[in-house]
């Protein structure tokens, strides 16, 4: 069977950058995602095909590698495909280009999918078995999960969750997760640029809930983030940044 790969050009747009006119990372993870959604659509195993099922993908972990941030107005190209897959887990790998080719991101991403009715893991399919899988040695590392815990909050910020901050899913976005993981950074660092990141995803958030988001300094660019239900004080997401 042929590895099915695709490939999409996308435009930074004036609502994506920063005050240096730089896409911001929650930004460029987006168009990540839209790229793997169109991808999912092309594939036939996008949520809403798997609607009958009852199932829908939810995201496990991410492994972000940012080499460059590119500026407003820029076009990137942006190929993804899934790069492996067994009977729980799925992956899925992203590689972001400028203009000029070169390589300014990576991402390498763990899913699975979940019942939509009782909010549990399912297991996929085998008739997701007609997607080809590439060799493993030619895809980006699995995930790295390994990251340290936080003993202390140095800095902590607080959100309720609101009816534009769901997905499809009705739970908070993917993109929100790491959005307001990072945001209880000092806008010292918030203002350099994002090296990499790593975050594995633990529990949703829903409608009305409220949100600790606390992070933890290791080093001169290294930070170990959280994000509690304040309601049961369980944790959602944990994760490490890295900064240039």
């Amino acid at each position: 069977m042929e590895i099915h790969k695709f490939r999409d050009t996308f435009q930074v747009r004036a609502y994506e950058i920063d005050a240096n006119k730089k896409c911001t990372p929650p930004a460029l993870i987006q168009i990540m995602h839209e790229a793997s959604l169109l991808h999912a659509v092309q594939l036939g195993v996008s949520v809403w095909d798997l609607e009958a099922l009852k199932i829908s993908w939810v995201l496990r972990s991410v492994d972000l590698k940012i080499f460059r941030l590119p500026m407003l107005n820029e076009h990137l190209t942006v190929e993804t495909f899934p790069s492996g897959r067994n009977r729980m887990f799925s992956y899925r790998d992203f590689y972001v280009y400028d203009q000029e080719n070169n390589l300014i991101a990576t991402n390498t991403s763990k899913w699975v999918l979940m019942n939509t009715d009782d909010r549990t893991m399912a297991a996929i399919p085998p008739e997701m078995d007609r997607i080809a899988m590439p060799d493993e040695k030619d895809c980006l590392p699995r995930p790295n999960e390994r990251m340290g815990k936080i003993t202390q909050a140095d800095s902590e910020n607080k959100f309720l969750v609101n009816w534009y901050d769901l997905d499809f899913n009705e739970h908070l976005n993917n993109v929100k997760y790491i959005t307001w993981a990072l945001q209880s950074l000092d806008i010292g660092v918030l203002k350099r640029d994002l090296a990499g990141l790593k975050l594995i995803y633990k529990r949703e958030a829903k409608y009305g809930e409220h949100i600790s988001s606390q992070t933890q300094q290791v080093d001169e660019n290294t930070y170990l983030h959280r994000l509690i239900r304040t309601e049961d004080n369980l944790e959602l997401v944990c994760a490490e940044s890295t900064w240039k």
